[in-house]
């Protein structure tokens, strides 16, 4: 309870410096006691790994370093975070350094929709997710499958991987055909599901851990492609402009760039 007392501690400063979150872009922050139980869950899957984070508006990646560096849980040896918004990034290099962080940390501007970069190709043992939940897409939780493209480039030959996915609520029927979507494709590999569920600043969704550990699947067209704008546009269910980048500007919302 001591170790959880200060991940609570450390997540409730993350919390309260975060960036705004931007719901156009499917920003929405988990509460710090879930951020600091995801920690608990997720340190020893990453144990020892070179971790990606593609995607971290919560700050767990920032979150599970500290913890790492403070000695409070087993950590990966490696984080890299990829996120459109520069705001995030600035802020987590910037805890990084106050807190001392002692394992490889890096960040870098990176939109899922593009080609990934070559230098990033292959160069990672595991990854995280916590991708738009495509409400509006067909299939249901495409939002998945297109992260799962991306990470499975990032990393090396036999990955693992933590997807965090919604639950269904007996209300929310596109939950409940999201979450199916998920499980359905990791049983055709190897998982296991988390006991934590998250809840999050501004919104009625929870969520859950999904942890896979093999993969059993054929490559999709969207393998080292590409993302088709218009398959992006759909991905947040909503009818605003979708930005290719947000760069810090100093400013609350940062600066929107669609420039694609």
């Amino acid at each position: 309870m001591k170790i959880r007392r200060k991940l609570l501690r450390l997540a409730k400063k993350i919390s309260r410096n975060r960036k705004l979150a931007l719901h156009e872009v499917s920003q929405w922050y988990m509460r710090a006691k879930d951020m600091a139980l995801q920690i608990e869950e997720i340190a020893p899957f990453f144990a020892g790994k070179k971790v990606v984070f593609l995607g971290d508006g919560d700050g767990i990646s920032i979150l599970l370093a500290i913890a790492a560096s403070k000695g409070l849980v087993e950590g990966p040896t490696q984080i890299c975070v990829l996120d459109i918004d520069e705001r995030e990034l600035d802020f987590y290099s910037h805890f990084a350094s106050k807190f001392k962080v002692n394992l490889a940390f890096s960040t870098q501007l990176y939109n899922v929709f593009d080609k990934l970069p070559e230098q990033l190709r292959q160069s990672f043992e595991a990854f995280y997710i916590n991708p738009p939940y495509s409400s509006a897409t067909n299939p249901k939780g495409l939002g998945f499958t297109l992260w799962l493209e991306r990470c499975l480039e990032l990393c090396s030959a036999k990955p693992i991987g933590c997807v965090v996915h919604p639950i269904y609520d007996n209300q929310t029927h596109w939950i409940g055909e999201v979450e199916q979507a998920i499980l359905d494709f990791a049983k055709k590999g190897g998982y296991k599901k988390g006991e934590c569920v998250h809840y999050y600043h501004g919104t009625q969704a929870i969520s859950a851990n999904l942890f896979i550990t093999s993969f059993a699947r054929k490559r999709s067209k969207y393998h080292a492609a590409l993302i088709p704008r218009d398959i992006a546009d759909n991905l947040y269910h909503n009818s605003l402009p979708l930005p290719h980048y947000i760069f810090n500007d100093g400013s609350k919302y940062g600066k929107f760039d669609y420039n694609w």
